[in-house]
């Protein structure tokens, strides 16, 4: 795995290093750090850098954040030679945090189906002493503008996260549109996470295991678009699977502990 590494956080104010997980995001990549890099001005608390978690993607994705690095020191790249978002993630928050001292960790997606401009509402809950700030569609305010198919099939794997896990304050696990604090990342639990896999689940599962960490939950109200540029990474059956796979995996072991 290599990087190119720059300084271009301010002193004395909280880090806010935001990770955009990306696979053959050429198309993307440049509008979507344009786009965060917006929002600096309207969170002058905190000091905001970017981190590019590129899976190696053939497409010159990572070519395109090398360039842009050289002008710009609050980007950066981490070239992270394995496929799956879940190890793309969790290695950007452990780069985040050992080279940049991270105290508030961001994650957008790279397809421009999340607004960067929420992000100022994320960090004012963070500012209102909330640990954990979850993308929510499904909250009045909120919004799936997808097909009428896939808006069912997200709303069912929410309700299959919230049946199944046991947690009523999250109305919308799977957007991969989150903020949370590095305190609270240090001392989350992620041995049942499947950071290997290659589907979508990593998100619910990690939002499951904050939850667990003891952490105070806010959701911020988003208006979910389908990406107009590139190809969507999910695989449905894939994903379902998981999502079965795990939800009935954690769902067991909790019965199993009540037992004990």
């Amino acid at each position: 795995m290599k990087y190119i590494k720059s300084t271009g956080t301010k002193k004395d104010m909280p880090n806010l290093v935001i990770i955009i997980p990306t696979y053959n995001e050429k198309e993307n990549i440049k509008k979507i750090i344009e786009e965060v890099l917006k929002q600096q001005p309207q969170i002058p608390s905190h000091s905001l850098s970017i981190i590019v978690s590129d899976s190696h993607s053939p497409d010159g994705t990572g070519k395109i954040v090398s360039k842009i690095n050289e002008y710009n020191p609050q980007v950066h790249l981490l070239d992270v030679k394995q496929r799956g978002i879940g190890l793309a993630l969790k290695k950007g928050y452990d780069f985040a945090i050992e080279n940049f001292r991270a105290d508030v960790l961001m994650q957008i997606d790279a397809d421009l189906s999340h607004n960067p401009n929420d992000i100022p509402r994320f960090i004012k809950k963070i500012e209102e002493e909330f640990n954990f700030v979850q993308a929510s569609r499904f909250i009045p305010g909120g919004e799936n503008k997808l097909e009428f198919h896939r808006d069912i099939f997200s709303r069912g794997a929410n309700l299959l996260c919230r049946t199944m896990l046991g947690i009523n304050e999250i109305s919308d696990f799977t957007p991969s549109f989150r903020a949370f604090t590095t305190d609270l990342y240090r001392k989350t639990d992620l041995s049942d996470i499947p950071w290997q896999k290659k589907s979508y689940i990593f998100q619910p599962a990690f939002a499951y295991a904050l939850c667990r960490a003891g952490a105070k939950i806010a959701e911020v109200p988003i208006t979910f678009t389908d990406r107009k540029y590139g190809k969507s990474k999910l695989n449905a059956g894939r994903y379902i699977w998981d999502l079965l796979d795990f939800t009935t995996k954690i769902r067991l072991k909790k019965i199993k502990n009540s037992l004990l």
